[in-house]
């Protein structure tokens, strides 16, 4: 009875712990092998379309301070240009990746002076695939000026 025991579970070739036999342990090493990178793209993806959107909010939020203050105040461009790069990295992102452009413009009928500001913010990509290793991202925002 006992060598009959023993002679089954030597057959049989499972490994008690898991319940798989030696060649399904294989096959999922091999699956996990192919399903891996393309799980980490997809990850990676999802990662830089979420940091994306954040930057876009904060060149947005700083597009709007600029042109609340521009409006409100009559300042230099280079105290509101300095104003914008001090929310952008109030918004954790990289001044040295940043432009500001801040315009005053005679509008509509009758003509009203107005300020338009645009931020831009070159954004680097985790997930650098197909040449593209960063986006420009782009807000405007136009105020009538009250000075």
């Amino acid at each position: 009875m006992h060598m009959n025991l023993v002679y089954h579970f030597r057959r049989q070739k499972r490994f008690p712990e898991f319940g798989k036999s030696l060649g399904e342990t294989g096959q999922s090493m091999v699956e996990l092998a192919f399903v891996l990178p393309i799980l980490v793209l997809v990850l990676a993806g999802i990662f830089d379309v979420g940091r994306s959107v954040q930057a876009y909010v904060v060149i947005l939020n700083a597009s709007r301070e600029v042109a609340m203050r521009g409006a409100a105040t009559d300042l230099e461009t280079a105290v509101l240009t300095q104003v914008a790069m001090d929310e952008l990295e109030r918004g954790g992102l990289n001044r040295d990746q940043a432009g500001v452009i801040i315009e005053y413009q005679g509008r509509g009928f009758p003509a009203e002076n107005h300020i338009i500001v645009q931020v831009n913010y070159r954004m680097p990509l985790i997930l650098a695939v197909l040449s593209f290793e960063s986006i420009l991202l782009s807000a405007d925002t136009e105020m009538i000026v009250f000075w």
